[in-house]
């Protein structure tokens, strides 16, 4: 999925609602506000979720399906989670609806999007899964959200001025109220409120409503149709919704278009709403606003401390009861509540979108500092420096030592971790720079990016110094600076080589040291020395006694002027450039993991 969302411009955002549903999306290179998708004809934002099969097979959605007269199948409240893969289920049909018309207005999109869908927080993992395989059919990548994290997106996207950490997320949607608290930027999903939704109401509305009007025949015959229980609680919905926000209550501007077996509901039903006082009903004693209250109240009791910030989303949170619930509940809790809380989680799954993008890019461009053309040649010319340093402390060494005790001395250099941790301190400068500039364009403060570790750990940086300074006596590398004419006293490459290998006799140091004494003095990476051409082994240099014995004074000079001669090979420093650079990728993935979060 990182490398789908590395490829995509645009982010898109679907809320799959039992109620109503909404579309929003965004570019994921800038920072505006995701834009909240209007249907062309019936000009919705916030679509009802409802499907409907004309009899010659067309399917239509939202207000368009209470239009088809004839409809075959009518489908609405379509948000419960699926059990099989047996069947599509409804919402997912749904949002290939919405999807459709959607990328037939913005063709541009199509190939060049991730859509994030959301999921209600406390739908069973069995669930969940089922809705994404039955989602990624689709020609386009998805990924699923829970719709609480989302608000909180969406809230932490408005730049609320209330604290981000210990939050409680309230998603009060149809189907369910959702419960997630943030802790340490870490959603923990509360399992409660699956049992209540608004729904709840509609469906106390729909009963009285058939005990009120069942003796009325016409109304009766029109209850009797396969979908008049569905329109009954459409009604309901809108009758209610239209109370809380203090809207003229309309079941639909074009009741004409609708299947006049069904009039008697619009009738009706529509005028025996109009005379109820639903507001009273959800607050009275024992109603709705108790139950919730009481779910609150569960809540609270499942949390060890109250949350800083409540955050009130959901179409349901635009009843004025809930907000005075929750202060009733959490007095001593900051309340975030969205203006437009229908729109909140579409435009939280699409901002949580371009935030995923963004931290895919960034840990993509991160990981990648080892390969930006100016940081590989400085790391070649930091391993070109550090050979020629090494060299002309083995030198120094060799020089100042008889040459039976070459063995003794190299064997005494001093501890190689200075010269590991001076490796390590240019490196950061090499690099760092380059992380400071990445981290300045997605939005993470410098001194926070500077916690970060842009190095290798120590173990392998004494294997990189130790592997260059074997190479400063390796047969290879000597017989190739013998062959090359640059030694001031000229020796036979093939001389020069037989000579390394008495001097690289060191194989048998090792065995007469011990394992143990070897490991204190040369690089070891797992537990394995680092081998050099000609069996040379990375064990603090050790020379084999008696060197002296195959040695006289003329090739003793002469080695050790092709020993400063000597020069890394060109594929032997492209090793180590690719050995290094793929630790410091794998060093700085793991260490920018904190910092994903606070990518912007």
């Amino acid at each position: 999925m990182t490398m789908e969302w590395l490829a995509k411009r645009y982010a898109i955002g679907l809320d799959i609602g039992d109620g109503e549903s909404c579309l929003a999306w965004t570019d994921t290179e800038d920072h505006t506000e995701p834009v909240v998708y209007t249907r062309p004809v019936t000009q919705e934002r916030s679509v009802l979720t409802a499907t409907a099969r004309a009899r010659d097979g067309a399917w239509v959605f939202g207000e368009q399906a209470l239009m088809v007269g004839d409809a075959v199948q009518f489908t609405v409240n379509v948000k419960r989670p699926p059990e099989t893969d047996l069947q599509t289920p409804d919402s997912v049909l749904f949002a290939q609806l919405l999807l459709g018309e959607f990328f037939t207005r913005h063709p541009e999109l199509r190939d060049d999007c991730h859509v994030v869908v959301g999921h209600p927080s406390g739908w069973p993992a069995g669930a969940v899964d089922i809705y994404r395989r039955a989602l990624t059919s689709s020609t386009v990548p998805v990924s699923l959200l829970s719709e609480s994290q989302s608000a909180l997106v969406h809230v932490w996207e408005r730049d609320t001025d209330g604290p981000l950490d210990n939050v409680l997320i309230v998603d009060v949607g149809s189907s369910t109220t959702d419960f997630t608290i943030i802790r340490d930027l870490e959603p923990r999903n509360i399992p409660l409120g699956a049992d209540v939704g608004c729904r709840e109401i509609d469906a106390e509305l729909a009963t009285s409503a058939m005990a009120a009007l069942g003796g009325k025949p016409a109304f009766q015959r029109a209850m009797d149709r396969p979908d008049a229980a569905m329109l009954l609680r459409l009604a309901c919905r809108r009758a209610k919704e239209a109370q809380f926000s203090g809207a003229t209550f309309i079941l639909h501007d074009r009741p004409e278009a609708l299947d006049p077996a069904l009039a008697p509901i619009f009738d009706l039903a529509t005028g025996w709403l109009r005379t109820q006082d639903i507001k009273h009903l959800v607050a009275r004693t024992g109603g709705w606003a108790d139950r919730f209250e009481a779910l609150l109240t569960e809540v609270r009791a499942w949390l060890t401390v109250p949350p800083a910030l409540l955050v009130l989303t959901g179409g349901g949170s635009r009843m004025d009861v809930v907000a005075a619930r929750c202060r009733a509940v959490f007095p001593e809790s900051d309340l975030d509540h969205d203006p437009e809380p229908s729109f909140s989680v579409a435009r939280g799954l699409a901002g949580a979108g371009r935030h995923q993008a963004r931290v895919a890019r960034f840990r993509q461009e991160m990981t990648g500092l080892p390969q930006i053309p100016e940081v590989e040649e400085a790391i070649r010319e930091h391993t070109l420096t550090t050979f020629e340093e090494t060299k002309q402390v083995v030198l120094a060494r060799l020089r100042a030592a008889k040459t039976a005790d070459w063995s003794k001395e190299v064997d005494s250099l001093p501890s190689s971790e200075a010269d590991a941790q001076r490796t390590e301190n240019g490196l950061d400068r090499i690099i760092r720079p380059h992380a400071e500039a990445i981290c300045r364009r997605y939005g993470i403060d410098v001194e926070i990016g500077t916690s970060i570790k842009l190095t290798p750990g120590r173990m392998f940086t004494l294997n990189y110094v130790g592997r260059i300074a074997v190479a400063s006596t390796s047969p290879q590398v000597l017989s190739a600076a013998a062959s090359s004419g640059r030694p001031a006293v000229p020796i036979n490459p093939a001389t020069v080589q037989l000579l390394a290998k008495a001097v690289a006799g060191g194989v048998a140091a090792v065995r007469q040291h011990g394992f143990a004494a070897a490991v204190g003095r040369g690089a070891r990476v797992g537990g394995k020395y680092a081998l050099i051409t000609g069996g040379v082994v990375a064990a603090g240099l050790a020379i084999a006694v008696g060197t002296d014995k195959v040695m006289d004074v003329r090739h003793r000079k002469a080695f050790l002027a092709t020993v400063e001669a000597a020069e890394l090979p060109n594929e032997f420093v492209a090793d180590l450039v690719a050995d290094l650079s793929s630790e410091i990728s794998r060093v700085v993935n793991e260490s920018v993991a904190p910092l994903l979060k606070l990518v912007s």
